[in-house]
């Protein structure tokens, strides 16, 4: 033990680190990006982005003049623009690349690079000694903002229109659909729950012998019934339907004239085809429109039941 004549005041602790710098604290700082501050403190996930440090992307920055400019052009308030988070997070992700690069990857060769926006990519050249940006010229470049780069632009990039979704794959249900003359068997295959799940299965892989109205209206005269009745009779409709399916996906050069004994849905009834005077017959039905694609099935148009 030392006996001292004085208290030792310790020294004040050491100020903490600043925070490293992020895309949101580098443009909160800039007067001419106050819309843009605003506009990615109203998008949940580009605010996510622009607020963590290690986010590593090139950040396109329109001008507060740039935003007015859009704005107006797009007969929009900032409120309201503000208010479409959507549209909002469509803008701003197509004014962010992936790629971090800085004025000097520019030249006089157009380069193109993706944005957060999947189906939009933005071009970066060298024109007249400017950087453009598609049409926008950067006026301020190079900003560091941690492992990000900013470059201020003086217009609003608007993303292109997404691109139309893929039409649905096609089934027998759809492609019928758009046959008049098989109005009746649509008819018949939407009362049947088993027929129409496969029929509108695009997966669904058989040949199916789609009779005709005139081949449906001749068949129920003959068995006495009206259509409305014969809908309603879902197990008679559902027999009668199975064994206009065939298991076997076939194509009219399948019939020779030998006979061709094929598998329905039906188990206890084969179909048979065959080539008879130079046409395709299905038992007594004669194919009269073969070999139309629905998916991986096939459809023969018949004019019997």
């Amino acid at each position: 033990v030392h006996v001292i004549d004085m208290v030792l005041l310790p020294p004040s602790a050491p100020s903490p680190p600043p925070p490293p710098p992020t895309i949101a604290s580098v443009a909160s700082g800039v007067e001419m990006l106050s819309t843009l501050v605003a506009a990615v403190s109203a998008s949940p996930p580009i605010l996510a982005a622009a607020t963590d440090p290690t986010t590593a992307v090139t950040v396109l920055a329109p001008t507060n003049d740039a935003f007015a400019a859009a704005l107006s052009m797009l007969g929009l308030t900032a409120e309201q623009l503000l208010a479409d988070t959507q549209l909002l997070t469509t803008i701003l992700s197509y004014h962010i690349s992936t790629t971090v690069f800085t004025a000097d990857a520019a030249s006089t060769t157009p380069l193109s690079l993706p944005t957060l926006l999947p189906y939009g990519d933005i071009t970066v050249q060298m024109v007249d000694m400017s950087v453009k940006v598609n049409d926008a010229t950067v006026i301020l470049a190079d900003v560091a903002a941690g492992p990000s780069i900013v470059h201020v632009i003086d217009m609003v990039l608007l993303p292109p229109s997404a691109p139309s979704p893929p039409p649905p794959p096609p089934t027998i249900a759809s492609v019928a659909s758009g046959v008049e003359m098989l109005s009746t068997l649509v008819a018949a295959v939407s009362a049947s729950p088993p027929i129409l799940a496969a029929a509108t299965d695009p997966t669904t892989a058989v040949t199916v012998l789609a009779p005709t109205n005139d081949a449906f209206a001749a068949a129920l005269s003959m068995l006495g019934l009206t259509a409305e009745q014969l809908l309603a009779d879902t197990q008679l409709l559902t027999t009668i339907l199975s064994y206009h399916i065939s298991t076997t996906v076939f194509t009219a050069d399948a019939a020779s004239t030998t006979p061709l004994s094929l598998p329905t849905l039906l188990p206890y009834g084969d179909i048979t085809v065959q080539m008879v005077d130079m046409s395709v017959k299905v038992n007594d039905a004669t194919v009269i429109l073969a070999d139309v694609a629905a998916g991986p099935s096939i459809v023969h148009v018949i004019d019997m039941v």
